[in-house]
């Protein structure tokens, strides 16, 4: 895991590096913004198309620029400590999706060329494409895990703020899937494209994203798998990490004993309080000489600082800025009357081996592209791609369900929520491959 790959100095010789840079891509917004409001003028004054003016490379250059180059640099990290703007993270989740995205819509332009479809519509398609899918897929996170959005009560602008903040993740693929999907067929449909060609060709990009995506994920820390033996191929994660977190607090973390009993001498069994919890409950076995007495329960909560809190979410950037000897961490009786308060080089330096579910899911993704393409060139109706993946996908995904830890199941079962979409999308395929074979086959559709 690499959250953080490397920061970008606040300031650089004494200049405020975003300062400069963000009134540069300003200006350079305002100028790409007149610019296209003339050239859409233009096409409507020579009779031509006006949407033809939102199908230049330059619209999606322009977005880019927005997400990228304004939004981003003000949600820069600051100093767990004194709280002090330390410039812009690049994190290797936003590089990995930023990848995703290139080579999806280069992909994907490649493959248009190659049906013989008009090449500048893909990328006015992927602009709704990534807008649509991002909307999708928070609303779909949103939407699971509400009451983490809720807790404490915030007010409504905090919880406005909660829900548009993406820099700690929180995308679902399906949510994608479905937003993305919904926003491409209001585009084809508004510009009158071959509808089910052009979802053909996403099918392998949409592919690509997710593998890159997935890799972005293995540096969060995010979508992460089950314990399992340190002599299997598994991954571990560092303190403050989503798999770290989780373990402590559902109580699989057997090092958390080892604490109490290095700084107390005591025994302590932990208590499991649930995967979304912000404490972990032991229970005091046996006193020894430690003061404390059988029985007694032990909370292991983030401790807290002149300044406040310091989530467990920042202790990654503690790292970084060489802050181990910080104290993060506190146990203490549930009385409140006896605490003992922890330095994050106190906790354990890693989280218990994992499977490598975000590993095996670009793998299954990557896989999952190959047989699209290999398949393009056989296809005899349009939109046989679209039902390909709607049926591969899911099984893929279901089976990867049973690798990965970080959901609950729903509805009363075992079955995970994106297992459960998994047997509606698998559906949703079958019915389409009945559909398209109800349909003539289409010459064209099977140009290659």
């Amino acid at each position: 895991m690499r959250e953080t790959l490397f920061v970008i100095p606040h300031e650089f010789l004494g200049l405020p590096m975003f300062g400069l840079l963000g009134w540069i891509v300003i200006v350079w917004l305002i100028i790409g913004t007149g610019w296209m409001i003339w050239y859409h003028k233009q096409q409507k004054h020579t009779g031509q198309n006006g949407e033809q003016a939102l199908q230049s490379p330059l619209m999606f250059i322009i977005i880019v620029a927005l997400l990228f180059g304004v939004v981003v640099p003000f949600v820069e990290p600051r100093h767990p400590i004194s709280n002090e703007p330390v410039g812009m993270a690049i994190r290797g989740y936003g590089l990995f999706v930023l990848l995703g995205l290139v080579c999806g819509i280069s992909l994907s332009a490649h493959l248009a060329k190659r049906l013989g479809l008009k090449i500048e519509p893909v990328f006015s398609l992927a602009v709704w494409l990534v807008i649509s899918g991002m909307i999708g897929a928070r609303a779909v996170y949103v939407i699971q895990y509400w009451h983490r959005f809720t807790a404490n009560d915030p007010s409504f602008g905090e919880l406005l703020g909660r829900i548009v903040n993406l820099t700690q993740g929180g995308l679902v693929v399906y949510g994608s899937l479905i937003g993305g999907s919904i926003g491409s067929w209001i585009f084809l449909r508004r510009n009158k494209l071959p509808v089910l060609d052009y979802f053909d060709i996403m099918m392998p990009a949409m592919m690509v994203g997710l593998a890159c995506g997935r890799l972005g994920c293995l540096c969060f820390g995010c979508c992460f798998g089950g314990t399992c033996g340190i002599d299997d191929w598994h991954v571990q994660f560092p303190p403050g990490s989503p798999p770290y977190r989780a373990q402590i607090f559902r109580g699989e973390f057997p090092l958390l004993p080892e604490i109490v009993r290095h700084h107390t001498g005591a025994e302590a069994t932990v208590i499991p309080m649930g995967p979304d919890g912000s404490e972990a409950l032991l229970e005091v076995t046996d006193a020894a000489d430690s003061g404390f007495a059988t029985g007694d329960e032990l909370l292991f909560t983030l401790a807290r600082t002149e300044q406040g809190f310091i989530p467990a979410d920042q202790w990654p950037m503690m790292f970084h800025f060489g802050l181990e000897d910080s104290v993060v961490a506190e146990l203490k009786l549930r009385d409140g009357s006896r605490t003992i308060p922890l330095k994050l080089s106190d906790l354990p330096p890693t989280s218990l081996p994992v499977k490598p579910a975000q590993l095996l899911s670009a793998v299954s993704a990557t896989a999952i592209c190959i047989l699209l393409l290999i398949y393009l060139p056989r296809r005899r109706r349009a939109g046989q791609l679209l039902a390909l993946m709607l049926t591969v996908y899911p099984i893929a995904r279901f089976l990867l369900e049973n690798v990965r830890n970080d959901e609950k199941g729903q509805f009363g079962t075992d079955y995970t929520i994106s297992q459960w979409i998994s047997f509606l999308m698998i559906g949703l395929g079958i019915a389409c491959w009945v559909w398209l074979q109800r349909k003539a086959p289409n010459r064209s559709s099977a140009k290659s």
